[in-house]
């Protein structure tokens, strides 16, 4: 029985035609020799908006005319970075409390009231994660601002018509059945 089926699966993949949209936009002095290189990627419309955006944070969708979205790039790293700046204070905090209490033995009362060298270190220690997943936190999302970017550029010159349309029909030699597609 599921033999069968995966042969009727089969069959009906190998039958079945997609068709899609031409890519019009190569031409004859083009060439696709190194279509998977590095440096393709920031060549072209889409790779400006993406290598702009990654050099200044929002310059990316100013490119590409969203000047809506420039201020909520700038806003989202804004607010990663002044998190990031508040855990490394927090971190720098508890580490000089805790270097302290091993240097003296006992804790610094102008900055904190704890007195157990196990929570200090607990709190030290946290604070350190917290400091690590906000550096984590600033390099994603500027990465992910630079793909936004680098996205919308590519859909600004994405062709819709408005002959948008999805066909179910026989597949004529072939046997089977094809699904087209039209853009």
């Amino acid at each position: 029985m599921m033999h069968r089926l995966f042969l009727i699966g089969f069959y009906l993949f190998l039958s079945t035609l997609l068709v899609g949209q031409a890519d019009d936009s190569l031409s004859q002095n083009q060439t696709t020799d190194d279509a998977y290189g590095i440096f393709d990627a920031f060549k072209g419309n889409p790779g400006k908006a993406a290598l702009y955006s990654l050099i200044l944070p929002g310059a990316g969708q100013f490119y590409n005319r969203r000047y809506w979205k420039v201020p909520l790039a700038l806003a989202a790293e804004a607010a990663a970075i002044y998190l990031l700046n508040q855990n490394i204070h927090a971190f720098r905090k508890w580490d000089e409390e805790w270097k302290f209490q091993l240097l003296n033995g006992t804790n610094n009362p102008d900055v904190t009231a704890v007195y157990d060298p196990a929570s200090i270190k607990r709190i030290r220690d946290n604070a350190r994660q917290n400091k690590d997943y906000s550096w984590l936190g600033v390099i994603g999302i500027h990465i992910l601002a630079a793909a936004e970017a680098f996205i919308d550029r590519h859909l600004i010159e994405f062709d819709v018509s408005d002959d948008l349309s999805l066909k179910l029909s026989p597949a004529g030699a072939y046997g089977g059945i094809a699904l087209s597609l039209n853009f």
